[in-house]
């Protein structure tokens, strides 16, 4: 069996009604692929919630660790990395996690999302 590699940015907010931003997702069978993701898209989102703001501070700090040797080899050993951090009114949440897939490798390509807004998807 193959092993890929998923990454995914969610917001969750709860007022004046219940919402989910998803801002983004990753696939690819390396997994420093959707650690690059990862890392480009939490320095983003850090960047457009300003440098003196805690949530931002947090999307640096997970840019960091989604980027690490051992965050690489955890994912490769079957471990998935859960983030999540309540703030500005929403439950955001990062996570890394390896996909099982079956078949080869050939016409499997890496996707990712492109959209760099903040609304819903």
């Amino acid at each position: 069996m193959t092993r890929a590699y998923r990454a995914e940015l969610v917001a969750y907010q709860s007022e004046p009604e219940a919402r989910m931003y998803h801002l983004g997702d990753a696939f690819g069978l390396a997994a420093d692929e959707v650690q690059g993701w990862a890392r480009e898209r939490a320095l983003c989102v850090a960047e457009t919630l300003g440098d003196d703001d805690e949530v931002a501070g947090v999307f640096r700090d997970w840019s960091g660790e989604a980027a690490r040797d051992e965050t690489r080899r955890r994912l490769e050993n079957g471990e998935p990395l859960f983030r999540h951090h309540v703030g500005r009114d929403c439950a955001w949440e990062l996570t890394l996690r390896p996909v099982p897939v079956t078949g080869d490798r050939s016409g499997t390509e890496r996707r990712e999302e492109t959209s760099h807004g903040m609304g819903n998807r």
